[in-house]
């Protein structure tokens, strides 16, 4: 699995091959999604993500933006356990400032950490039971 992929999207079907808790996480932004901050701001990030991300912007940074990129990410709390995935970003600018939200866990507020996976069986910790073996199964594949 290569995370930050720029030619597809993927997404994959995890499962707890004991208690049958099942989530779904997607990485990748496929082709179609060109790596520019308008293309983030604009459709992407939500209203409040835009207000948030607006308010901390240094003064004379606006419009010198160097690099932006953007991906959905696996993603694993680091309280609660759960696998989710969401949209993971970064922006620098000309001047040096970067800015990369925090990664929060919709459940708990947990740090959300990368997570990495193989196909198939692997071991992992399930957050829902104490079992240590995990399945993920590629879903869909997009451009």
């Amino acid at each position: 699995m290569s995370l930050w992929s720029n030619t597809l999207g993927q997404s994959y079907g995890i499962s707890c091959k004991k208690c049958g808790a099942s989530t779904e996480v997607s990485e990748g932004h496929g082709r179609r999604y060109s790596q520019n901050f308008e293309n983030l701001f604009f459709n992407f990030m939500d209203e409040s993500e835009r207000i948030s991300f607006s308010r901390k912007v240094p003064d004379g940074s606006s419009n010198r933006i160097d690099r932006c990129k953007f991906s959905m990410e696996p993603l694993r709390c680091s309280k609660c356990l759960l696998i989710s995935s969401m949209l993971v970003w970064s922006i620098a600018f000309k001047n040096g400032w970067t800015y990369s939200p925090p990664l929060r866990c919709e459940s708990c507020r947990g740090d959300l950490k990368s997570f990495s996976f193989p196909e198939g069986e692997f071991k992992s910790q399930c957050w829902k039971c104490e079992n240590d073996t995990l399945s993920a199964e590629l879903s869909a594949m997009w451009d």
